[in-house]
């Protein structure tokens, strides 16, 4: 008796058992190179976007076969930014997610619609990422994943950014929390990110509603950058 054979389904824990194409290596290359460049930046001794990226791929390979799998993988990660702090065992977790989040946005948007191949990409990704976290550790620059050859890309977004004194940009609040200081005083803790980059210093506003201002998570605004080093925006001010 014959069988009819069926179509393998891809695990996740051997997410990379088919061969990529060219195009498709070098998107796992640059999501490594990114992720392990970020994590050596918030905590060089922790393997955590590793092990929060399985926790992705994990995701996406029990929702493979369910409609806009690859969709929903987004609104997963950005449901993890919004609200990981109550869900993450480190201070530093939902920054974790925003960095992956930031490396999908910017690298498998055209894969959306191939689950199977986000499957593929990510799962080379993780694997190469503990990797170039070591050799950038080191002082080394990792060779580019033979499947791939191309020029490095390290931060890549970053570097096409350059902010300068004066000059106005729109940012976007990531986390707003009020808190009381006594009966008649609150205070506001607002954080922006700009371009993709979270703003080290919190904007703090004291009793802000009686002051006519009415903000959430998810609005844009602008601010006027005071002060810059190296690329980094140090002091603004919110104009709107």
């Amino acid at each position: 008796m014959t069988t009819t054979p069926t179509k393998q389904k891809l695990t996740a824990v051997e997410p990379m058992t088919e061969s990529l194409t060219e195009v498709q290596w070098e998107m796992a290359d640059k999501i490594a190179r990114f992720l392990a460049e970020e994590q050596i930046r918030l905590d060089r001794k922790s393997d955590g976007i590793a092990t929060e990226l399985k926790k992705a791929i994990t995701y996406l390979y029990a929702n493979q076969d369910q409609p806009n799998a690859g969709a929903k993988l987004f609104t997963y990660l950005n449901t993890l930014v919004r609200h990981g702090n109550q869900v993450g065992h480190s201070g530093k977790t939902v920054d974790y997610y925003r960095c992956i989040e930031k490396a999908c946005k910017q690298h498998l948007q055209d894969e959306r619609a191939n689950p199977r191949t986000m499957l593929m990409i990510l799962g080379w990704a993780a694997r190469l990422v503990r990797y170039y976290k070591d050799a950038i550790s080191i002082g080394e620059a990792p060779p580019q994943a033979e499947a791939a050859p191309a020029k490095p890309q390290i931060r890549q977004a970053k570097s096409n950014y350059k902010y300068k004194e004066d000059q106005v940009v729109d940012a976007e609040i990531i986390d707003l929390t009020t808190k009381d200081v006594d009966s008649k005083k609150t205070k506001t803790t607002i954080t922006y990110e700009v371009d993709g980059e979270k703003l080290g210093k919190p904007e703090e506003i004291y009793n802000i509603h009686k002051k006519g201002i009415f903000l959430k998570v998810g609005d844009v605004v602008k601010l006027k950058i005071i002060k810059v080093e190296d690329d980094i925006i140090k002091k603004y001010e919110r104009l709107n």
